[in-house]
């Protein structure tokens, strides 16, 4: 499972079924029972990416494949969906995974480094050799509870916050596939990754308050929540044809729009 990549065949019965309930070609019975079962896909894309990003070799390299896969699918994307090269108001769901990969990849370094620690103990000695000399901030002597010390400790939650805040405004800004309620959801499998059943919880919670039939997708979350850490048996090359599968079925899908408008 770890293996798979962010493109599945929940994905192609979303996108098919899309198009053929606008060809008229479905009832909005079916149509409405495909789309349940579709609802799946989504969340379990955002667990493995977190996933991902924890045991992958080299994370600059896993962000620059969601970023050509991005711009690789967006042209088919456009045409299987819109019937048109370009549509400004939806983009592909690999720029949500790209977007929520590199704030939690943000997030991941600031709270797992050491750069804050230094940058925390050059303030403590700089307010000591300073202290007889500004009396005045003799609140703000570094010991335990002032408010230098306080604010230097929460420094690196504030970071990550506004790392969400950028990700998810860039993602509701580009009109991206699950906006910004994606990057939070990926955000939520990360923060509470070794909590699973309350990340279960929170994720569908989210999606189920806030988009149109998500409250179906509770199937992929008791699958994340079972998952048994251990990766799939697709290794090296063998995720790349699927990487590719997301691009051309989508291509396929649009040459149906074209057999069935000529």
């Amino acid at each position: 499972l770890l293996s798979l990549p962010p493109t599945s065949p929940l994905s192609t019965n979303d996108h098919g079924i899309s198009f053929l309930f606008h060809r008229y070609l479905l009832t909005y019975e079916f149509y409405s029972l495909l789309r349940i079962i579709g609802r799946s896909a989504f969340p379990i894309f955002c667990f493995l990416l977190v996933e991902g990003l924890l045991h992958t070799s080299s994370r600059g390299k896993y962000l620059l494949r969601l970023l050509l896969f991005s711009f690789l699918s967006e042209i088919p994307f456009n045409l299987a969906l819109f019937g048109g090269l370009r549509n400004a108001n939806h983009q592909n769901v690999f720029f949500t995974l790209a977007i929520g990969l590199a704030v939690i990849w943000g997030m991941d370094e600031i709270l797992h480094s050491d750069h804050l620690l230094r940058f925390r103990e050059k303030g403590l000695r700089f307010h000591e050799k300073n202290r007889l000399f500004h009396e005045k901030d003799r609140f703000f002597l570094q010991k335990k509870g002032d408010l230098p010390s306080e604010l230097l400790s929460i420094l690196p939650y504030a970071s990550c916050l506004l790392l969400v805040l950028l990700g998810a405004g860039l993602a509701n800004l580009l009109h991206t596939d699950y906006g910004a309620i994606g990057v939070l959801l990926i955000v939520l499998f990360y923060c509470f990754r070794k909590h699973r059943l309350l990340a279960s919880f929170l994720g569908w919670s989210l999606l189920s308050a806030t988009l149109y039939l998500e409250s179906y997708s509770f199937p992929a979350f008791l699958l994340c929540f079972f998952y048994n850490g251990k990766r799939g048996f697709l290794r090296g090359r063998a995720k790349y044809l699927f990487y590719f599968f997301y691009p051309l079925h989508l291509l396929l899908i649009y040459a149906l729009r074209l057999l069935l408008a000529g």
